[in-house]
């Protein structure tokens, strides 16, 4: 109040409703994800073959996650907890990508005339992404990082640096890893729970703790969520959200 009466003694009280009433268009930000390596390349959209089992890519991780996001924010305190588990393995697979990172740039600096640089592709995979949780473009940073670990790993076998096996080991352990972390929305279930709401907890509460488990306390109450968890929303249980947009994909090579 006091604000607007002094805008209004400055001549500007018609320039602030006018900003009040404006109607702005939502920011974006274009967002590139840049792989050198075919290990990172294979686990963008992952695998759906007959005869050989389903790897789920960061594609198909980004599309199952918005179901959980949707539902955290309606109240669901099983996608609460959902979001508990992907923060805690992204954070678990980052961890273990900067200790091997670390482990593997030592090779290089020997202190010694001899200088090796981490190789590149000369036409890397360009991929530009639109998702609807920060969690996705989380899981694409750790997906950048293991692209950067891949070809460390790969120039450390080049020089002599590292033996082959040792380079495929540490490759497959942390793709493994990675799998891991895209397999977890797959195990959630969507039951429209909502914790303000007693009835869909006693009629659904069992269902879930059938196929989920039983939640922990701190989270059922609401009284832990993930760090970057939506804000809960009155209503959102209504809808789903639109499906994430992947925009153009430009492959220069694939090697």
């Amino acid at each position: 109040m006091v604000a607007l009466r002094l805008a209004e003694a400055l001549g500007v009280s018609s320039s602030i409703s006018e900003t009040r009433n404006a109607s702005f268009e939502p920011l974006r930000s274009d967002v590139w994800l840049t792989l050198q390596t075919t290990y990172a390349q294979l686990l963008i959209r992952g695998r759906r073959a007959k005869g050989k089992a389903q790897i789920v890519g960061l594609i198909g991780f980004a599309d199952r996650l918005r179901l959980i996001w949707h539902a955290a924010q309606a109240n669901d305190p099983f996608a609460d907890w959902w979001l508990v588990k992907i923060h805690d393995a992204i954070s678990t697979v980052d961890a273990r990508i900067s200790l091997e990172r670390e482990s593997v740039q030592e090779l290089f600096d020997t202190g010694r005339p001899f200088i090796a640089v981490p190789a590149q592709n000369r036409e890397p995979f360009r991929i530009k992404l639109r998702f609807a949780s920060p969690y996705a473009y989380r899981a694409a940073q750790m997906l950048a990082e293991f692209d950067s670990l891949a070809c460390e790993l790969l120039t450390a076998r080049h020089i002599g640096r590292l033996a082959r096996r040792d380079t495929t080991s540490i490759t497959h352990s942390v793709a493994s890893k990675i799998r891991g972390v895209f397999n977890i929305p797959l195990r959630f279930r969507h039951l429209g729970i909502d914790r303000a709401n007693s009835h869909s907890w006693q009629a659904d509460g069992q269902i879930a703790k059938r196929y989920m488990g039983v939640i922990p306390q701190d989270i059922l109450e609401g009284k832990r969520r993930a760090a970057f968890a939506p804000p809960i929303l009155s209503g959102a249980g209504e809808a789903l959200p639109p499906f994430i947009e992947i925009e153009e994909i430009v492959q220069e090579n694939d090697t």
